[in-house]
């Protein structure tokens, strides 16, 4: 899902039981940046540039397919975060995709 980081407040509808997604009400100052581990590439091709993202008080999760979502949760640190996730597609180690990115203006 796009636009939708760590903290959001969401909005949903309620449909035969069913609970979809509307919007978010309130941003909670995250990013999510997500990683999916090119054809070949094990998960250790990501942990072993983890520490790059460990610095920036990133923390992340992971699927069993390989995709890494990574939580920025300062707003300074979501440039640097972004080189990191540029820096590995330009290797071929993942694709690079930005789920949401915070800014001071939609972190406020």
């Amino acid at each position: 899902m796009n636009g939708v980081a760590l903290g959001d407040l969401v909005s949903i509808d309620v449909v035969d039981e069913q609970k979809w997604f509307r919007a978010v009400e309130e941003r909670g100052g995250h990013s999510t940046i997500r990683l999916v581990m090119e054809d070949g590439k094990a998960n250790g091709d990501f942990l072993a540039e983890w520490p790059r993202f460990q610095v920036l008080s990133c923390t992340h999760q992971a699927s069993s397919d390989g995709l890494y979502l990574v939580d920025v949760p300062n707003v300074d640190k979501v440039a640097e975060a972004v080189a990191i996730a540029i820096d590995g597609e330009r290797r071929g180690l993942w694709q690079y995709e930005e789920a949401w990115l915070a800014t001071w203006e939609s972190s406020s």
